[in-house]
């Protein structure tokens, strides 16, 4: 009975030390992701100078960052920092479709919308922080309440465009 229970001592003591060392491990695997995310996608069309608020086609950029790019979709991206002002969006209905998604400093989706989400199919976007909204409708602008208005909660962000482009 006692080489049972020394038995059973030796299986649990190295149970418990193999899940204090795997969480030793987890830990510092989580700890050095930071320096792995350097070179994210923000990161990376930061460094080809794309201007800000001008959208640019990924295809176009020399070098760029690489993403998988649908040839049948022209793909644009602008960035912009919401302390320069409020960023403006708009386009009229030249194509079958298209859609539009607003994103954080960290990547994160904010809003989206597509030519089936609007009336008239054409684009009218509005990316504002929660000061310029609060500004904006004390003045009491017309325009602000026929717009799709993105309240934007990060200092700079980014607005991705793509239009579907029948061969």
């Amino acid at each position: 009975k006692f080489l049972l229970i020394m038995g059973f001592a030796k299986l649990f003591l190295s149970t418990a030390a193999a899940i204090f060392l795997a969480g030793i491990i987890h830990l510092a695997v989580i700890l050095t992701v930071p320096n792995y995310t350097q070179s994210d996608l923000w990161s990376q069309l930061e460094a080809h100078s794309i201007p800000d608020r001008r959208f640019t086609r990924l295809d176009r950029i020399e070098a760029g960052p690489r993403v998988s790019i649908d040839p049948h979709f022209a793909t644009a991206v602008c960035l912009f920092r919401i302390e320069d002002g409020p960023l403006s969006v708009r386009a009229p209905n030249p194509f079958s479709f298209w859609s539009v998604s607003v994103f954080n400093d960290a990547a994160e989706h904010d809003y989206s919308l597509n030519r089936n989400s609007v009336s008239g199919g054409a684009l009218d976007l509005l990316v504002v922080s929660a000061s310029q909204r609060a500004r904006l409708q004390e003045l009491g602008a017309e325009e602000f309440e026929k717009r799709n208005v993105v309240r934007q909660e990060s200092e700079k962000g980014g607005v991705v465009f793509r239009s579907f482009l029948p061969m």
